[in-house]
């Protein structure tokens, strides 16, 4: 409705119709994501070359990311650790046997894997777990030695140990 000369006069039902929403840019849709507010439904469609466009940039991102977090490093046919600033210390044959297990496994090594990569057929089970909890002490008192925050190697009740540092791994 509007007033035109001092009489209002009624305009069509289709002119009443919601404004048409904003055209978004690439970016735009792909930050509304993950905080779940894009509704693919309603969604327009996407030239192939934006498509293309936003997966190399997500690629391009989390290979940085990756280079980023690496920096820790095993030498395992030197026996050596090297931290982040370049200080070294040099590991037994069992801990660099651990820390490979444990740097290998994306998630949480169980205690049942660890038992059987230290594991002796004439020692019991308690032994060989009074082991591994020791080699996971020791080699936290050379990670707190080489500036790592305490804890790196995270107990898992009931499932394992799970590293939570990024490492790589050269020399094999």
């Amino acid at each position: 409705m509007w007033c035109a000369a001092g009489a209002w006069v009624l305009r069509s039902p289709w002119d009443w119709a919601a404004p048409q929403p904003k055209t978004l840019s690439v970016n735009a849709r792909i930050l509304r994501i993950p905080r779940g507010k894009w509704n693919w439904r309603k969604s327009s469609p996407t030239r192939p070359g934006e498509i293309l466009a936003v997966l190399k940039n997500i690629s391009r991102r989390y290979q940085s990311e990756v280079a980023a977090e690496v920096v820790w490093k095993l030498d395992v046919s030197r026996y050596l650790l090297t931290s982040t600033h370049g200080h070294s210390a040099g590991l037994t044959n069992s801990e660099v046997r651990l820390l490979r297990e444990l740097a290998i496994s994306s998630d949480c090594v169980p205690h049942g894997q660890l038992m059987a990569l230290f594991g002796d057929e004439m020692v019991d089970e308690k032994t060989i777990k009074a082991r591994i909890e020791v080699l996971v002490s020791r080699l936290r008192v050379k990670l707190r030695a080489l500036g790592s925050e305490p804890l790196d190697i995270r107990v898992l009740r009931g499932q394992g140990y799970q590293l939570t540092f990024a490492l790589s791994i050269s020399g094999h």
